[in-house]
């Protein structure tokens, strides 16, 4: 092969493939460099396959990046690739798993269940009060002389 043709087969090798070939080099397997990045070997299949569609954009980076120090690829060969793969993977929209809305509803419940308390609290005072009130009055009958008693005397 001319030198031309090495060049454009070098191009044509995909960042799978590379690692793939270096990974052999080295006389490791997909489940030794699997146990090194901890992840499964499938993954690793999958990369070496350039199948990482569904693989999301933080972990593949590191992915690749682990896998490259282990087989001995510089950066200056992967990170090119990795931010063409940036630009040509569909964005996804994370899931909120945020408790926010869950501490929210937490927080209306507890406010409800204070005014309730501070209500109940009132009410059962005002009554205790009132109800001391309607003791303590002394009917004014009992005290008070009628006309007839007076002129008897």
């Amino acid at each position: 092969m001319s030198e031309e043709n090495i060049a454009n087969h070098e191009q044509d090798v995909s960042l799978g493939n590379k690692l793939s070939i270096l990974r052999k080099e080295l006389n490791l397997s997909q489940t030794d460099i699997a146990a090194k990045i901890y992840i499964h070997s499938a993954i690793i299949q999958d990369i070496e396959n350039d199948d990482t569609l569904y693989i999301p954009d933080v972990f593949f980076k590191s992915y690749i990046k682990s896998y490259a120090e282990i087989v001995g690829l510089p950066p200056e060969e992967y990170l090119p690739f990795l931010k063409m793969k940036s630009k040509q993977r569909p964005k996804r929209k994370m899931k909120n798993y945020s408790q926010k809305p869950q501490q929210k509803r937490l927080g209306n419940i507890l406010f409800f269940m204070t005014i309730v308390i501070i209500l109940f609290a009132l009410g059962i005072t005002w009554f205790s009060v009132w109800k001391d009130n309607n003791q303590n009055l002394v009917e004014v009958n009992h005290y008070t002389a009628t006309s007839e008693s007076t002129t008897n005397i």
